[in-house]
């Protein structure tokens, strides 16, 4: 699975910007899960409202960075929008709208190396038309590969702020 590096873009992705900053681990360690921080910043009004179509198109998603959907539950918020979860095998797909915004905040947090939720986030890019994003990434649930126990997490960084 490829790994992006801080800051880039996602393929085909020119108006996003990212920043995804890279886990410190021990040597002999690898993750359990990869956690996906987003924000789309400028949405069109009309891509952020339907319940019924957002669910489709988390599900597609979800399903395209190799997850398994077990339960979706999608609501009008208290803003205008929606807010929606994704129970997933593997974890959870969330997000909450603001239309009159043009805002919408995603968390996408998948466990199992088969996952690929940056997939999932460059379809709903995609969909949702944002003007402008950003993602940070954070790696989690280190195992020490040489003695096959948990190990603690290893400190992350801190996403930086970008001027919109």
């Amino acid at each position: 699975m490829p790994i992006l590096s801080a800051p880039t873009m996602l393929p085909q992705s020119p108006i996003a910007t990212y920043h995804l900053p890279e886990t410190t681990a021990h040597p002999h360690t690898e993750h359990l899960g990869q956690h996906l921080v987003v924000e789309f910043l400028g949405c069109p009004n009309e891509t952020l409202q339907c319940p019924t179509t957002l669910q489709a198109q988390m599900t597609q998603a979800a399903e395209a960075s190799k997850a398994t959907v077990v339960a979706a539950s999608f609501t009008p918020n208290a803003y205008q929008g929606i807010s929606g979860v994704l129970v997933l095998a593997e974890s959870h797909f969330i997000i909450h709208t603001r239309p009159e915004e043009g805002y919408a905040a995603l968390d996408l947090y998948t466990c199992g190396s088969h996952t690929e939720p940056n997939i999932g986030l460059t379809m709903l890019q995609e969909v949702l038309q944002p003007a402008q994003v950003t993602c940070s990434r954070y790696h989690r649930g280190f195992i020490d590969t040489q003695h096959q126990a948990p190990m603690p997490q290893a400190p992350q960084q801190q996403a930086q702020a970008f001027p919109w």
